[in-house]
Parts: structure tokens; C-alpha cells; sequence
């Protein structure tokens, strides 16, 4: 399980770690996709939450929430 602090920045290779950690232990409610490539040629991770099991997330209610800018 992931142990993410709040008190700690995340590197890239950190966060990228963490975000596939999370997706591999959570198939049903987490998702990662790139929207695209940094102007490093990084991913940039999105990460999909919602419960598959009640149905496609395009049927729901949404909120985003955008983390580690700067």
C-alpha cells in the first residue's frame, strides 16, 4: 500500500512510482493515463477515481482536483 506524507515533495520518478503503485493495487477505482508529454518529454500523469464497478466515470458526477504544480 502506498504510504504517501504530506510533508515530503515528490520527484518525478517518486510520484511516478507512487501514482502506478496506487492504479496496480486499486484496478477498480484508480486509472493512470498521460495527458501528454512535459517539454522534457515526461509524462503527465492523470489519474481517473472513480467506482468502474457502478458504472462508466462519463455518467457521473466529476470534480478536478490538479497537484504537484509549480
Amino acid at each position: 500500500m502506498v504510504d504517501l506524507k504530506f510533508d515530503h515533495y515528490y520527484p518525478y520518478e517518486e510520484l511516478t512510482e507512487a501514482l502506478k503503485q496506487m492504479a496496480s493495487e486499486h484496478p477498480t477505482l484508480a486509472k493512470l493515463t498521460s495527458a501528454g508529454k512535459s517539454v522534457k518529454g515526461l509524462d503527465l500523469w492523470v489519474m481517473e477515481i472513480t467506482d468502474s464497478t457502478t458504472g462508466p466515470p462519463d455518467s457521473k458526477p466529476a470534480v478536478w482536483v490538479d497537484g504537484n504544480t509549480h
